[in-house]
């Protein structure tokens, strides 16, 4: 026998509702007493077809399963997908593959129990289109160390190879923590073992994580700190120091360093500190300066018997104790060569850019190694010459312009050579004339003489004559 069933409009339209209805209950909770939902956090290992998702643990009672939905809009009433249902409490990651790449896709975990549901948050994801990064950072943690710790807070420092996006810390297994930069501490904590692990996102969504293992453990006596120096130290920069500190502990000192940052840096780096073979319960660890600006370094001691940690200040790192370094003005140049004299020197220089000068010290320096005079003093930033008078002729000198700041730092040039010139030499006399000799008798009488030797002449001639005719 055949039964006819007509079906009016409005029946229709109920009936169309119902089976509506019955599809989407696939995605919607059961009712019942839910349980606390989980965390999901943003997608890891992203590729250009794939990811891995990951969530806080559930603790709910008559827990049954997780069910990882996704879809491609923001909504899991209808039309969604469930990629899997896991039953172990304790999986709490879940790779997925397959997804198209630079779709959109929306993420929900359901956790199941005996009674009820409850839906994560929801994360978004727009795949990417071609192959990115997929090597996760690398985390070093630098504190705490594999030993047993005390009641005292344990101070948390660590790095990452690279630029990380997101940093956040899991302790036993809990719920993850988002870290700032720099150094943090945890509170007093349980006695017995426990296992602290550092995570770090990349920009390509790598999550790259470490992990550690210490034990807690109380008693009554932490290690004593008595730094041998008040905080507020000044240095120059480059200057060496020796950082020391007084610890004592009623057993043993097990570990002892100082943590320090130059003022501004995110992340604190560690210093042993090294017993003193020759003295009693005195730590230290050399330390010099950095060159080239003014910084504060800010500092703090930590030292642990192996049961009970202790940090000074009480308060570290939060309080700090710090060092102040300070940089010297810039030295100046004296331009070569010199003009020099034979008794002065003119000395030039460019002006200093020193940002708190306040003078410059013209100084001779002995060059039999006595040390240096003070030729003068100048305060006029802007002079760049000096005329250094008074010098000794065909000698040699070294000058040094130093350049004071406010704080009464300086810096010295290079020394300058000056050579002076030689004294011109004095003109030789000319010599005097020799003196005429006194004239003899015959220069007087001579031709008094000749002239009577001439008439002798002639006479005897005319005698001559005379005899020779008379004959």
């Amino acid at each position: 026998m055949r039964i006819n069933v007509r079906i009016n409009g409005g029946s229709r339209a109920i009936l169309i509702a119902l089976l509506v209805a019955a599809f989407c209950s696939i995605a919607t909770p059961p009712v019942g007493a839910a349980p606390a939902p989980v965390t999901l956090y943003p997608p890891t290992n992203v590729t250009t077809t794939s990811l891995t998702l990951t969530w806080t643990q559930s603790d709910a009672s008559g827990f049954t399963s997780y069910s990882v939905f996704n879809n491609t809009y923001n909504s899991f009433s209808c039309g969604c997908t469930k990629l899997d249902t896991i039953n172990s409490r304790t999986q709490t990651s879940y790779h997925v593959t397959g997804l198209t790449p630079g779709k959109t896709y929306y993420f929900m975990i359901r956790v199941q129990t005996t009674t009820g549901s409850s839906d994560s948050n929801v994360i978004n994801i727009t795949m990417p289109t071609h192959e990115v990064d997929t090597t996760p950072p690398a985390v070093t943690i630098i504190s705490p160390k594999n030993i047993t710790y005390g009641a005292d807070p344990v101070a948390v420092n660590w790095t990452v190879n690279e630029n990380a996006t997101w940093v956040g810390y899991s302790l036993d297994g809990s719920e993850l923590i988002n870290l700032t930069s720099g150094g943090i501490t945890l509170g007093t904590l349980p006695i017995g073992p426990h296992a602290l692990t550092i995570y770090a996102n990349d920009s390509s969504m790598n999550m790259g994580s470490s992990t550690v293992r210490f034990t807690v453990s109380y008693d009554a006596t932490p290690p004593s700190i008595t730094p041998m120096l008040d905080s507020g130290v000044y240095l120059d920069e480059g200057e060496p120091m020796q950082i020391s500190a007084t610890i004592w502990d009623d057993s043993a000192v097990g570990e002892a360093a100082i943590f320090y940052r130059i003022r501004g840096e995110p992340s604190f780096r560690r210093l042993e500190l090294e017993p003193c073979p020759t003295c009693e319960d005195r730590y230290a660890v050399d330390f010099q300066a950095p060159i080239g600006a003014d910084l504060i370094i800010d500092y703090y001691f930590f030292a642990s018997d192996g049961e009970n940690n202790a940090t000074f200040p009480s308060g570290a790192p939060g309080e700090l104790y710090n060092i102040t370094v300070r940089a010297h003005p810039p030295a100046v140049i004296i331009m070569s060569p010199v003009n020099a004299t034979n008794s002065s020197a003119l000395l030039t220089w460019d002006p200093s850019e020193a940002a708190d000068f306040q003078m410059y010290s013209l100084l001779l320096i002995d060059t039999q190694g006595a040390g240096y005079s003070v030729v003068d003093n100048i305060t006029d930033k802007l002079s760049s010459s000096y005329l250094v008078s008074g010098l000794a002729a065909n000698a040699t000198y070294q000058f040094v312009v130093r350049v004071y700041d406010t704080s009464g730092l300086f810096s010295d040039s290079e020394p300058a050579t000056v050579f002076t010139l030689p004294n011109e030499p004095e003109p030789e006399p000319e010599p005097e004339p020799e003196p005429e000799p006194a004239p003899s008798w015959l220069s007087q009488y001579g031709h008094y003489v000749g002239a009577g030797a001439g008439a002798v002449a002639v006479a005897g001639v005319v005698i001559s004559v005379y005899l020779r005719r008379k004959a």
